[in-house]
């Protein structure tokens, strides 16, 4: 269904129909299981994204810490992961952006303090230990 609405979308608007958003992954996971069949279908869902010439952004959401992995392969497939959280400091609690992976770009992997308002994210300097 998805596909097809896509491509309906992608016919009919041309290159204004140029991002795709998928909020939430983890909904998705939550409503079957994750298992090589599932990966394949997903691997094959980016690539058709990818075909359509679409910027694409799959929000998911992960735990952090040790086990701070994702539950599929997305890491491996996404062309670019950025992570978005919270951090104490100072008493009050800070928005964060982290740019983990940005396939073909140098980047910084410095922790972002962003200020998020109705005019948009402004990037306030990294955060240091």
């Amino acid at each position: 269904f998805t596909r097809r609405m896509i491509q309906h979308f992608k016919q009919e608007r041309g290159d204004q129909f140029s991002v795709f958003v998928l909020d939430s992954l983890g909904a998705i996971y939550s409503l079957t299981s994750v298992n090589k069949e599932m990966r394949k279908k997903m691997f094959g869902f980016f690539d058709f994204l990818r075909s359509q010439g679409l910027y694409t952004i799959i929000i998911t959401e992960r735990q952090t810490g040790e086990f701070a992995e994702l539950q599929g392969n997305e890491g491996f497939i996404a062309d670019g992961i950025i992570n978005l959280g919270l951090d104490r400091r100072n008493g009050k609690i800070v928005r964060t952006m982290q740019i983990e992976k940005m396939r073909h770009l140098r980047h910084s992997m410095e922790k972002q303090a962003i200020d998020i308002t109705a005019g948009g994210v402004t990037i306030l300097g990294p955060l240091f230990d």
